[in-house]
């Protein structure tokens, strides 16, 4: 497909210049241009938020509408600073204006349960049509409102800068979706990265899902077990991240390849310092802190808590941040009693992008049930301590 882009491109080219080549006489191009500037500056303002707003609106729109028609349930939509949001099965509606921080927007998906291979991928489908609907919509409507413009309403003072603003933020969206960092990908890189890479499909299908069964587990389990144990690529860190936190906070069970991490990282403890060096993995250096506790090896969690703690203090965080990282894992080990701090609301955040999930319950319930701590393991161990 590659070796016919440049004839592609060409032939587009030559179709293009033949349609339109008939507008550009008899003034056509004046009246184009001076139409720009028949309002005055302050509704070109106007006109300016109005494109942006229905730019975002409809590219997250399609993510939604993806999303149900293919069988998904929707737990929050998020543009702008305007907040839709699902707690209890009654949808609420909020401003949340450090969202405009975020410039742009978010739809949040939910998963009841994976209990079987045929779900899986059936949700696996409705997340990849998502994630390239959304970016081919916004290039399809961004060209409508342009070729509209040229053709029908270029004398108009209103659509004429509607279609250049439209136009700019088509451009500018679409870029974006070419964009990815190690924590970030864009709508097109996203989908690539998840219908080619088993690891990242596993991760993002893991955080949309609300509870893990036993099939579930297992299907993550079988993920990480392909690496060796002092393997930690970036691509199973979010796995890991979800597998000791179940282990730590909602189930009493010993899982060999949890134990067998968490001692070689008590053996290297600069996997502790490297997983608090990036802000996403913070809480899976917090988790492996925990499930050492709980599982009775709370001398090696002491030992790598230092290495924690000096990592934490060194990171150009906000302060209010660290300051409940630090407090929150401190309670939580049972080094302190922070229990009057962690209980304000106010205080929650345990990242500097936590004004995004202000405006979803679930992301207060989550916190608060995590400062509530663990009791420790009565399950015998699945191995000898003295050989983990």
């Amino acid at each position: 497909m590659k070796k016919y882009r440049f004839p592609i491109y060409v032939l587009a080219a030559l179709l293009l210049g033949f349609i339109t080549s008939p507008l550009f006489h008899n003034g056509y191009i004046s009246e184009l241009f001076s139409s720009l500037f028949k309002l005055p500056f302050y509704f070109q303002i106007l006109i300016f938020l109005l494109s942006f707003f229905l730019s975002v609106f409809l590219h997250e729109l399609t993510h939604l509408i993806a999303f149900v028609m293919n069988g998904m349930k929707i737990k929050a939509l998020l543009v702008l600073f305007f907040v839709l949001s699902k707690n209890e099965g009654k949808w609420h509606f909020k401003f949340n204006f450090k969202l405009l921080k975020l410039g742009g927007g978010m739809v949040m998906p939910e998963i009841d349960s994976i209990k079987e291979e045929l779900s899986y991928y059936r949700y696996a489908k409705a997340i990849s049509k998502s994630l390239i609907a959304a970016p081919l919509f916004t290039i399809i409507y961004t060209a409508l409102i342009v070729i509209m413009n040229l053709v029908l309403f270029h004398t108009s003072p209103f659509f004429t800068p509607f279609s250049l603003y439209t136009l700019l933020f088509g451009v500018l969206f679409t870029l974006t979706s070419n964009i990815s960092t190690d924590e970030i990908y864009g709508d097109f890189k996203a989908y690539k990265k998840f219908n080619e890479d088993p690891l990242f499909k596993a991760s993002i299908i893991t955080q949309y899902t609300n509870n893990l069964s036993s099939y579930h587990l297992k299907m993550l389990e079988t993920q990480i077990e392909k690496y060796p144990v002092s393997d930690f690529p970036n691509e199973i860190l979010p796995i890991l991240s979800t597998l000791y936190d179940y282990y730590v906070f909602q189930e009493d069970e010993w899982i060999v390849p949890l134990i067998t991490r968490a001692s070689y990282i008590h053996t290297h403890a600069f996997l502790i310092k490297r997983f608090v060096r990036k802000e996403s993995y913070i809480p899976l250096a917090q988790y492996i802190l925990y499930f050492l506790v709980r599982y009775g090896m709370k001398d090696k969690a002491d030992t790598l808590f230092v290495h924690f703690k000096t990592q934490l203090e060194a990171l150009k965080l906000p302060v209010i941040t660290k300051t409940y990282i630090m407090k929150q894992t401190e309670h939580v080990l049972g080094y302190a009693d922070h229990s009057a701090y962690l209980k304000e609301t106010k205080h929650i955040s345990p990242s500097r992008f936590s004004f995004v999930f202000e405006g979803i319950p679930d992301f207060f319930k989550s916190e608060e049930s995590h400062n509530q701590g663990f009791s420790l393991s009565n399950k015998i161990p699945a191995i000898p301590l003295e050989n983990a």
